[in-house]
């Protein structure tokens, strides 16, 4: 028995169909079938008895699985095996697995089990125990492009490149999703795909106008970061998701800043270098500012009655931004400061008396300015003489 895990639309069930296909094969001399024979022809169209498949999603109580080993010891019509093909097997009750469990231990020699799952972690360890795990990651960016590239190229679909890294986004790594958008988008479109009729349909602001805000906020560049807010709100977009879609913009800018060797699986290389391009504008420290700030004010706007002007006023505080400086340059400052400093005479300066002994006393400048008399010396005995120390009052 095998289990494929992974995320939805990425080929499970196609890799059990076309497992079985080859098992099938009686002409197969290799892994792959002869895609020419009966079986194959009958595998292909679908019409093959040996290949069972079964919805766990609505087949998922105990009956079923009692009939599904009711029907195992029956021997394959055409084929050598007989393939059951189990999609969505973590949406089984607990006593559908258990039912289960004993025919996955011991199953015939003419059988196999091929179990799909988006959800590995909701089936039982017992069966996992039972089983081959095989797990199917999300496809690749790239290859999602060149996909669809190879599919419009051959439907012959006039197309804008740049709407396609939109579309493979929203996918998130699922080909039958990337599908049922770009089907979506062509009738929508009026049977051509167009980058900005791609982000109306997915309710988006266009890649380019969330660019061109994020360069102008890297650039210090006021005016035109508020024209695109004022762009996006007199077109009726939703600022949140105008906000949001220029956070993730940034987080790649300040991902592909702080590690430029890094390969985000959501990009595709032209879009990596083109971010990689914006993120020289600034430093990283800059970059790490404006990110931070879009995030609170994303924050911000769900609680505030204006959105609009704490959207506006991030844009003003990230355009007006104080240029950091590096802390080498701040040091290098004070030691230029220090240098300079030391470099002026003492104007003015009185120097301090020195006591050479520590018996001496020290001997202090005469004071000019007369000391007053004692309130109790008599007025025709105030006459002042003079003192190493000042004037003084005699009593004589």
């Amino acid at each position: 028995a095998y289990l494929f895990a992974g995320p939805r639309g990425i080929g499970k069930t196609t890799t059990a169909r076309l497992l079985a296909k080859a098992l099938l094969c009686p002409e197969r001399s290799g892994p792959e079938p002869c895609g020419k024979c009966a079986v194959c022809a009958e595998a292909q169209a679908g019409t093959i008895v040996d290949i069972v498949e079964i919805d766990a999603a609505s087949n998922r109580g105990i009956d079923e699985i009692r009939t599904l080993r009711e029907n195992v010891k029956y021997a394959p019509a055409r084929g050598r095996y007989k393939v059951y093909i189990v999609d969505e097997v973590h949406q089984l009750t607990a006593h559908a697995f258990d039912a289960l469990l004993k025919t996955l231990e011991e199953p015939p020699a003419h059988v196999v089990f091929v179990l799909a799952t988006t959800d590995p972690r909701d089936v039982p360890l017992t069966v996992l125990s039972r089983v081959q795990r095989f797990d199917f990651r999300p496809i690749a960016p790239e290859t999602l492009v060149r996909s669809l590239e190879h599919i419009l190229q051959d439907e012959k679909i006039p197309f804008e490149a740049a709407a396609l890294p939109v579309v493979v986004r929203a996918a998130e790594g699922s080909l039958r999703d990337a599908l049922s958008l770009l089907d979506t988008a062509i009738a929508y479109g009026g049977g051509k795909l167009e980058a900005a009729t791609v982000a109306q349909l997915l309710g988006a602001t266009a890649p380019e106008a969330v660019r061109a805000f994020c360069e102008a906020l890297i650039g210090y560049d006021t005016p035109a970061a508020l024209e695109a807010i004022d762009h996006a709100a007199r077109e009726g977009e939703d600022l949140g998701a105008f906000v949001r879609d220029a956070i993730e913009l940034l987080r790649r800018v300040l991902v592909l800043k702080a590690a430029p060797s890094t390969q985000l699986a959501e990009l595709t290389a032209t879009e990596a270098n083109a971010l990689r391009k914006l993120g020289e504008a600034a430093s990283l420290d800059e970059i790490l500012y404006v990110l931070k700030g879009f995030v609170d004010t994303d924050a911000l706007m769900r609680e505030s009655p204006h959105p609009r002007v704490e959207l506006e006023m991030a844009a003003v505080k990230a355009t007006r931004r104080p240029v950091p400086h590096a802390l080498d340059d701040v040091l290098r400052r004070i030691d230029e400061a220090q240098a300079r400093l030391a470099q002026l005479p003492a104007a003015g300066a009185v120097p301090a008396a020195v006591q050479e002994s520590l018996l001496a006393p020290v001997e202090t400048r005469p004071s000019s300015r007369p000391v007053a008399p004692p309130p109790w010396l008599p007025r025709r005995h105030r006459r002042p003489t003079s003192s190493p120390c000042g004037s003084v009052w005699s009593t004589k």
